[in-house]
């Protein structure tokens, strides 16, 4: 009888352990959950470099609310891209390494495949987990490893970070001079002159919209070589955008040659964008 209930008693010593035992590492995975890379806030920062291994720098800043892309000339960012960059400051650590443990050459952090400079804030990239393909990222002097989503767009070409957009959001038109025909707001309706043929009665407000709107399929780089018919939008503030039409086809083409750049639509859009000619 005695023997039954030491029995009875270590049974039940031992699931209790083991339950308390679990109950630990479910508290401790939570904890690890919500362990993050930084506690950076994404809305104080207001530059951001990019230093890639083939010495190359790419460096945007904030102003009024708006991302550039600095350089010789100055380019909106695309918001998308920017948002992604600044999300790596909440990015999820699914483990911490003492650096004073193991050399950093062992993790590729030295020397870096990449740095990610946010205002003073550095984050080192190094290479990946042979397991699970997580990044190694330095950062505060602490390694953390890091799900891979953002390591291969900071390698991209400087024009994958621009805004496609034909008319930035805090741009408002004000008139567009297609060559042969000019569309104009006045008293808050729009018109077209000299009108369209067979015209709509709502194409003129319909064309302004789709303008005020348009954003193409992807933007690549532009040089003028040779005279190409020409549509100007003038906006509020008195600044203009001129656009060279490099296509006028279904696949159309816009140009800023200004800026360098070339705004590469999808299909359908010259009738959107475009008046009809005879």
């Amino acid at each position: 009888m005695k023997t039954r209930l030491i029995v009875a008693l270590v049974s039940l010593f031992l699931v209790t352990a083991m339950l308390l035992f679990l109950s630990l590492q479910t508290n401790r995975q939570n904890q690890r959950d919500n362990y993050l890379l930084s506690d950076l806030d994404k809305q104080t920062i207001h530059t951001i470099n990019i230093h890639r291994k083939n010495g190359s720098l790419l460096s945007f800043e904030k102003q009024g609310g708006v991302w550039w892309l600095t350089g010789a000339t100055r380019l909106r960012a695309k918001r998308e891209r920017i948002e992604a960059i600044l999300g790596l400051a909440k990015s999820r650590s699914f483990a911490e390494i003492n650096p004073a443990n193991t050399p950093l050459n062992v993790y590729q952090l030295q020397p870096a495949e990449m740095v990610l400079d946010l205002d003073q804030h550095r984050f080192i990239f190094g290479g990946t987990d042979p397991i699970d393909a997580r990044r190694y990222v330095l950062y505060n002097n602490v390694i953390h490893l890091i799900n891979d989503n953002l390591f291969h767009q900071l390698g991209q070409a400087n024009l994958f970070f621009l805004s496609t957009k034909l008319i930035a959001e805090d741009e408002t038109i004000l008139r567009i001079d297609f060559g042969d025909q000019l569309l104009s707001l006045s008293r808050d309706s729009w018109a077209i002159t000299p009108p369209a043929k067979d015209q709509s009665e709502n194409l003129p407000a319909v064309l302004a919209s789709s303008w005020q709107k348009a954003e193409a399929r992807s933007v690549s780089a532009y040089k003028r070589i040779q005279k190409l018919p020409l549509i100007s939008v003038h906006l509020y503030g008195g600044r203009t955008a001129i656009f060279d039409v490099v296509s006028n086809q279904s696949e159309l083409i816009l140009a800023r040659a200004d800026l360098g750049i070339q705004y590469n639509f999808a299909s359908g859009h010259a009738e959107k964008l475009l008046l009809k000619t005879d």
